[in-house]
């Protein structure tokens, strides 16, 4: 999968309340705000997990 299809999976996930995503855990979904303010929030998060979880980082 791309990075993009990646993230916007995580997000969905994020959105949808679930835990995991492929054994890695998940935080949870933002109840407050808008709409706006939960999506973004999601994207935020599920932006940080894809370089957490599926980066290789050359060091």
């Amino acid at each position: 999968m791309e990075r993009y299809t990646i993230i916007q999976t995580i997000k969905k996930a994020i959105l949808k309340g679930e835990s995991t995503f492929q054994g890695i855990s998940l935080p949870s979904k933002q109840s407050a705000g808008t709409y706006f303010q939960q999506t973004t929030y999601a994207q935020i998060q599920a932006q940080k997990v894809y370089e957490q979880h599926f980066v290789k980082f050359n060091h």
